[in-house]
């Protein structure tokens, strides 16, 4: 049998499964050793006592981490890989790249990207995924108010397929940077609304009595150089409430209007290749 136990974490309700017979927990049959080890099979327990007028009950805790996703990618008709990335916390770099390939893989000839709502991470999440879809060049500055800079650099290997990324006004941070640099480099369009413009990062200092406090220290660019914070944001290049389901259609008929471009421009390549044999 299997045990399902509703967790909140941060206000947000996950579901649990563990593989102990139910038996077994409602009769505290468990092992010490399967109690304490914390593992995803044997997840650590504590057995409480509840008492109340008419019954008494044995409420157990278990304790044990929850792997989340933050990529999933699907394919749509027309050979259009969606891809929707949660946040670029831990692991999101390696997850999006790893349903980048699985949907080229499946024959998608265009990508969508959809990171509304998406509240931004780690630039380290951000990094490879930029490098995985743009050419050799810079994709990322930074300048802390000491005046140090430093840039992210890609190599020469890039994807080269049409893209589209959804935005709306609760992408934040790492999730504008992200369509900003494809957008620069002319290899996707952005739909939706405008983002908030953040453009700051920050460090956390610990102070002497267990709190902390964390400070702006430095600012982001684009790789041209533009501050989002000193420009508000991205200003899409198609504007659509986020509410509408117009958004997306937009994104798709400027990626199908872009393949047959691509389409139409190789067979011109193809003719005046032949006229010069």
């Amino acid at each position: 049998k299997t045990m399902m136990v509703d967790m909140l974490n941060y206000g947000t309700a996950a579901q649990v499964y563990f593989n102990y017979n139910t038996d077994d927990l409602a009769n505290n049959q468990l092992t010490d050793e399967q109690k304490a080890s914390g593992t995803a099979e044997a997840p650590a327990m504590e057995n409480k006592v509840v008492k109340g007028e008419n019954y008494t009950a044995s409420r157990f805790i278990l304790s044990s981490s929850i792997q989340v996703q933050v990529a999933a990618g699907q394919m749509l008709e027309g050979n259009i890989g969606l891809i929707t990335i949660d946040n670029f916390h831990k692991d999101a770099g390696g997850e999006t790249i790893a349903q980048v390939e699985a949907l080229v893989e499946q024959g998608a000839e265009m990508l969508i990207f959809d990171v509304r709502n998406n509240p931004g991470g780690y630039v380290d999440e951000l990094v490879p995924v930029l490098d995985h879809l743009l050419p050799e060049g810079v994709l990322f500055r930074t300048e802390d108010y000491a005046g140090n800079k430093t840039e992210k650099t890609s190599d020469e290997y890039y994807l080269d397929l049409p893209m589209a990324v959804l935005v709306n006004r609760e992408s934040y941070s790492a999730a504008e940077f992200f369509p900003a640099c494809l957008k620069e480099d002319d290899k996707a369009i952005v739909v939706g609304e405008q983002t908030c413009g953040k453009g700051y990062f920050q460090s956390t200092y610990q102070l002497g009595d267990g709190s902390a406090v964390g400070l702006s220290v430095g600012k982001y660019f684009t790789p041209n150089g533009v501050s989002l914070a000193e420009v508000g944001g991205i200003v899409p290049d198609i504007s659509v409430d986020v509410t509408e389901e117009e958004a997306f259609e937009r994104a798709v008929s400027y990626l199908l209007r872009k393949k047959w471009n691509r389409v139409l421009l190789q067979k011109q390549e193809m003719v005046q290749d032949h006229y010069k044999l």
